[in-house]
């Protein structure tokens, strides 16, 4: 077979292999002009479904394109055909409506030591919450364990386990996760001492569901 040359700067080259890494799921919304749509829909017309557009290998200055004798084709046409589907007015809006973006902002004094929670939530009725990023602090003296990670039910703890330092503090944690109605983000410390305060702040968009 033979390859393709190309030269920077041009027409997008997709490459196939990263492709078959990512997930297929639907998990994404997007909220985006008329004209920025309008775009998309030319991009489906016209480059999407273009198998010139997928390498299945890429040399120094040139790459070879799926054709439709080879094994990645049906992964290209899964692709191509899906980009179209989500991509059509009816899909783009998920059934969702964009309503905020906001800074949470949650936090107290420690009385007693022990262990402690700093949550958000519950997400109301009719909403969902998308929680971007996180920061978790204690002003604590000595070494406290501060930890966010995933767990069943209501409550939901999105970062893995992590030992705090003197004055421990997790700085944009990139959680990425939804919560649905009824749901609580929890930041959880251990080996919290007295007079210590706990301070969380969640960067998070709002949807209407």
């Amino acid at each position: 077979m033979s390859a393709r040359r190309y030269t920077l700067p041009q027409q997008a080259i997709h490459n196939l292999s990263r492709l078959d890494e990512l997930s297929a799921e639907r998990d994404i919304c997007l909220c985006i002009s008329e004209r920025t749509k309008h775009i998309l829909n030319n991009l489906v017309i016209l480059d999407i479904p273009n198998p010139n557009r997928y390498a299945i290998q890429f040399f120094r200055e040139a790459y070879q394109p799926v054709t439709e004798g080879d094994p990645e084709y049906e992964l290209f046409q899964s692709v191509a055909e899906n980009a179209a589907t989500e991509l059509a007015e009816e899909n783009m809006a998920c059934g969702m409506r964009f309503l905020s973006a906001d800074a949470l902002d949650e936090g107290f004094g420690v009385v007693n030591p022990g262990n402690y929670n700093v949550g958000f939530g519950p997400v109301p009725e009719g909403e969902a919450w998308h929680f971007e990023f996180l920061n978790a602090g204690d002003d604590t003296t000595q070494p406290s364990r501060m930890y966010v990670r995933p767990v069943n039910g209501a409550d939901c703890y999105v970062y893995d386990e992590s030992p705090g330092p003197a004055a421990g503090t997790i700085e944009k944690i990139p959680v990425g996760m939804w919560l649905q109605e009824g749901q609580i983000l929890r930041c959880r410390f251990q080996g919290v001492a007295s007079g210590d305060t706990l301070t969380a702040i969640a960067w998070v968009s709002k949807w209407a569901v």
